[in-house]
């Protein structure tokens, strides 16, 4: 499902958990990407601005935007229709139970919401999605 780019970036990676975890986070990106474009996963094709940054190609056309964030074990993508979107996540040592510190989503500047104000239901399929294509992505890695 990845690009040969992508494979050989994988290959750069110094440890196999860097590597298993660069590929679950493209491979779940390309997922939910090619679920709201209506095309295969495998087909999709990114380009790279100044910073490194993926973005997709211009022959997907440019209404969709997406983020990519990771930390830890913990990937957060975050895809929006028509507006620019980003997220974060930090791991942090010795909080217990979660080591993740609570996170917000933005919309553009000057626009933020806290992840606490987004609704239950949302933030729960939310999770699930991710949690099914997590599961999926890490069969594929072993």
């Amino acid at each position: 499902m990845l690009s040969d780019d992508e494979r050989n970036r994988s290959a750069r990676f110094r440890f196999e958990k860097g590597r298993r975890r660069f590929v679950v986070a493209r491979g779940a990106l390309r997922e939910l990407l090619g679920r709201y474009l209506g095309t295969d996963p495998g087909q999709i094709r990114f380009t790279y601005n100044a910073f490194g940054k993926p973005e997709l190609h211009p022959d997907f056309g440019d209404r969709l935007k997406f983020n990519l964030a990771h930390s830890g074990d913990l990937t957060l993508i975050a895809i929006a229709r028509d507006a620019d979107v980003g997220v974060d996540v930090e791991c942090i040592e010795g909080r217990g139970e979660s080591s993740y510190a609570p996170s917000s989503l933005s919309r553009g500047t000057p626009m933020s919401a806290s992840m606490s104000n987004a609704s239950r239901g949302a933030v729960n399929r939310a999770t699930l999605t991710s949690h099914r294509i997590s599961s999926r992505q890490q069969k594929l890695t072993r």
